[in-house]
């Protein structure tokens, strides 16, 4: 029985740690000039809209940080797999 708590409880702090390191890793993804950084818990840290293209109206822009926003994720979700790859040693329990 104490051993099954003995893992939980290090599940947990794994889990602490890796949520940790997922915060401190950005993730950045360009389309059409438009920046959009994510951190490793696919939050929004940052979105550059260049003033050249905001000439170029709301339904590029739009399109634009949607793009950009999808090529971001998809980069996150690799990293993020990574990380916890490393951190439980290759040994997921998915």
């Amino acid at each position: 029985m104490f051993d099954k708590i003995k893992d939980v409880y290090q599940l947990q702090k794994q889990a602490k740690e890796m949520s940790a390191a997922l915060q401190k890793t950005h993730i950045e993804a360009e389309v059409n000039g438009v920046v959009l950084t994510l951190n490793g818990e696919m939050e929004l840290v940052e979105l550059i809209i260049p003033e050249d293209i905001l000439a170029k109206g709301s339904k590029f822009i739009s399109q634009s940080v949607k793009n950009a926003h999808e090529k971001a994720h998809k980069k996150a979700k690799q990293v993020a797999a990574e990380k916890m790859k490393g951190m439980m040693g290759g040994n997921l329990p998915f």
